[in-house]
């Protein structure tokens, strides 16, 4: 677009009835979206019903592109790029970020080397185009209404200096992967304990019609420590940077909700088998920790 001289965006989608709209925010930094309603994409007729256009256009018959060789071949190379780091990855988070890319840009190099086929007189799949994307429920990040699923949603886009941006906040269906350790919010049981502590085995599950709708299996983990409180309590294990964690025999794998994660992070390769908690994530889960401690002291 052209002609604006500040930021501003825009999003389409199909409201409940059916009906394309689309909606705006005179600045990216505004919070609403207007007008809550949406602007109709389309006309509609006397009784409310959308004038879509009608009628089957004819082709038009492809004209191949100047250096057609040479994009083909930059563009393979970004697809190789992608794959080899797909290839090294472990808990699957970069096919979650260049997934659809490569397969994307595989269709359109395949798209430019073959102009040469016939053209059909009629299209192939009618007027309006077809997606080439299938999208699994799980991984629908939009409601029907065009609000983003709350397990997907985002933060808005920071506008001002680059030192006073914000720290990103933690997505569960972005941020959390199999095979990735978890801080997760504790539960009831004899000896009370700050949080628990868990290694992903399964990615989280958002496929509403499973029984495990909102739910990640998980390992859980326990202190290396021999110390009887540290043990039972987990003593220092946000204070003591030697604090290390080990698979917890005694218990088996186990569903929990998702609703239940503090934070999510890729652990480090180590061949003892025992991780550690990197700063930071103790830190981003004692601060989520007071904020449930302050949220609970102004509900008595």
């Amino acid at each position: 677009m052209i002609g604006h001289t500040k930021a501003q965006q825009f999003r389409f989608y199909v409201r409940d009835d059916g009906v394309p709209a689309m909606q705006y925010k005179l600045l990216c930094t505004s919070q609403d979206w207007s007008p809550p309603e949406g602007l109709l994409v389309w006309r509609v007729d006397g009784e409310g019903r959308t004038m879509l256009p009608d009628g089957e256009p004819k082709p038009c018959k492809p004209i191949p592109m100047k250096n057609l060789e040479d994009i083909c071949k930059g563009i393979s190379g970004f697809i190789q790029y992608w794959e080899s780091l797909r290839v090294a990855d472990v808990g699957g988070s970069c096919w979650l970020r260049y997934g659809s890319w490569i397969q994307y840009w595989t269709r359109v190099c395949g798209a430019l080397t073959n102009l040469h086929q016939d053209t059909p007189l009629t299209l192939r799949h009618g007027f309006w185009p077809q997606t080439r994307v299938n999208v699994q429920p799980s991984e629908a990040s939009l409601l029907g209404n065009g609000e983003v699923r709350e397990e997907f949603d985002v933060d808005d886009h920071y506008v001002g200096l680059a030192s006073s941006r914000p720290p990103p906040s933690f997505c569960i269906a972005v941020d959390c992967h199999e095979g990735y350790m978890l801080i997760l919010r504790p539960g009831d049981e004899t000896y009370a304990k700050p949080v628990w502590v868990a290694r992903a085995l399964s990615k989280p599950n958002f496929v509403t019609s499973s029984p495990h709708f909102r739910q990640i299996q998980v390992e859980y983990y326990r202190p290396t420590a021999r110390n009887e409180d540290v043990v039972r309590h987990y003593t220092g294990w946000d204070t003591n940077q030697h604090f290390r964690w080990k698979v917890d025999s005694e218990h088996g794998p186990s569903w929990v909700d998702t609703d239940s994660i503090f934070i999510a992070w890729k652990p480090r390769k180590n061949h003892s088998g025992s991780v550690s908690i990197p700063q930071k994530y103790i830190t981003f889960a004692k601060d989520n920790l007071a904020r449930i401690a302050e949220e609970a002291t102004h509900v008595e």
